[in-house]
């Protein structure tokens, strides 16, 4: 051992386990070196051997997103919360840097995000879940649901971003139209005894008591001979938001 006759060769193995800083360059590069003593003069040293063994990346994710609607109420009012949770997992072979979720939901609150390491970073098979919370508006509860999508990406060590499909919740909201509607005799322009042309007057009050916009608002009295009906509307004619009151006279 350790001496080499002239055409003589020496052969060695060795094994190596790749790492994921391998995996994330792509490629294994190594360089050996041998060495032998002659009897007189210096050692003898050949060139290096090199090798650069390729490695295949395959950069992935998955993406999910659950909404959690226990806090909505029956029926449905404004500023009742949903709260979405989102999942990405790297289920690739290398690692994502600027992993972020992205969720453009008007109102949505900022995502609270929960690494398994360094923040905005996903070794293989880690995940990363984040949490935001939505108040609902009127104009959810008008349409009788809240639609949302959401997305995810992340960076490999090369090549394009890694962005899966995006996941998306349809979280169902109870309308519940309602009104409340009542109507008042003003006597007092009435004499003792009474005489033609005597007026009364009336006023009529019709309120939303549901949890959805009305639209085409109106009262009708069929009194023959009654006059015009003078609105006063809370905002726009013919419309009342939940709660909202339009009241009207006539004589």
């Amino acid at each position: 051992p350790g001496e080499l006759l002239p055409g003589q060769t020496v052969t060695a193995t060795a094994t190596y386990a790749i790492t994921q800083a391998d995996i994330d360059a792509g490629h294994v590069a190594n360089a050996a070196t041998t060495t032998g003593t002659p009897p007189v003069g210096p050692p003898v040293t050949p060139p290096p051997g090199t090798t650069d063994t390729p490695l295949t990346t395959a950069p992935a994710m998955e993406f999910t997103k659950s909404a959690d609607a226990s806090a909505i109420q029956d029926p449905s009012v404004v500023g009742d919360q949903i709260t979405y949770t989102f999942t990405s997992k790297n289920t690739g072979n290398v690692k994502l840097t600027g992993v972020v979720i992205n969720d453009p939901l008007p109102g949505l609150s900022a995502l609270e995000y929960t690494w398994p390491g360094t923040p905005g970073e996903l070794l293989p098979g880690q995940t990363v879940t984040a949490t935001a919370t939505y108040a609902i508006t009127q104009a959810d509860i008008n349409a009788g649901h809240v639609a949302n999508t959401a997305t995810t990406v992340g960076t490999p060590p090369t090549g394009p971003a890694v962005t899966p499909p995006p996941a998306g919740t349809d979280t169902p909201l109870t309308p519940a139209p309602a009104m409340e509607f009542s109507k008042s005799a003003d006597a007092s322009g009435v004499q003792d005894p009474s005489v033609v042309g005597d007026r009364i007057v009336y006023t009529f009050t019709a309120k939303n008591s549901g949890n959805v916009t009305l639209t085409n608002v109106s009262i009708t009295d069929p009194l023959a001979g009654l006059s015009a009906l003078t609105y006063t509307w809370p905002g726009a004619a013919g419309t009342l938001l939940p709660g909202q009151t339009v009241t009207a006279t006539a004589t």
